[in-house]
């Protein structure tokens, strides 16, 4: 009796013990998964988190980079002009020289001495008015919100079309630093105002004009046009 009682509870034992097993395999793979959802998800709120802090922190890098490259800028001269000679139906006035450099980015960087630098800067500021003229301007020179124009024959102008005295020395000495004779031949600067009163600079060095200028013809004769992409610019900031 025992041994046919045993017969028939065996099976079920062992049918009990598989289901019960078969029901922890499902548990211990359902934890898992629970487990690995949940760990993905943890990550990808991590990943997340981290992608905005980086964000932030380049955010505010770049505004501090960005103020400290506007402070430098703050204290400088800047000088436009086109490195070549032309002639224009329509002059190019002070503004329409303010409106080409701020499409140009600098070409070049020159120190001044710190004590010439700011005598510089305290002459644009203190500009006296004698009279007005629209003038066809080929060089520009600006510093914290000053403009000058400045056109071939070195009459000056500031961006509103007054004449304005500005020292014909003053405007050599800085071209002549910036290299600026080195762009014309002797023959452009032939009748040239301050070429004639103060000379050749000794390191001149004439530069041809590129062959790519572009030019077309009007009547009367040939007409360069003055393109932004060709306006030269350069910064000139202090130092000790």
């Amino acid at each position: 009796m025992k041994i046919l009682l045993k017969g028939i509870l065996h099976p079920i034992k062992c049918y009990t013990w598989k289901r019960t097993s078969a029901k922890r395999n499902l548990k211990k793979i359902f934890e898992n998964t629970v487990c690995k959802k949940t760990y993905v998800s943890l990550l990808g709120k991590l990943l997340w988190i981290f992608n905005v802090m980086f964000v932030v922190t380049l955010f505010f890098s770049c505004n501090k980079n960005m103020k400290k490259t506007q402070d430098e800028l703050t204290d400088s001269i800047v000088v436009a002009f086109y490195p070549y000679v032309f002639e224009t139906s329509t002059p190019r006035t002070c503004k329409d020289m303010m409106s080409s450099a701020t499409r140009v980015a600098p070409a070049d960087t020159i120190m001044f001495y710190k004590d010439y630098f700011y005598r510089l800067k305290d002459s644009l500021k203190n500009l006296r008015i004698n009279g007005k003229k629209t003038i066809d301007c080929r060089i520009l020179i600006k510093s914290d919100g000053y403009n000058i124009g400045i056109d071939q024959f070195f009459n000056v102008v500031d961006e509103n079309d007054n004449v304005v005295e500005f020292s014909p020395k003053l405007i050599y000495t800085i071209l002549k630093d910036i290299k600026y004779f080195n762009y014309f031949s002797t023959e452009d600067m032939e009748y040239s105002y301050v070429i004639e009163h103060f000379g050749l600079p000794e390191d001149y060095n004439y530069i041809p004009l590129k062959d790519s200028m572009k030019v077309i013809k009007e009547e009367g004769g040939f007409d360069y046009i003055p393109k932004p992409k060709e306006l030269k610019k350069i910064y000139i900031v202090p130092c000790n």
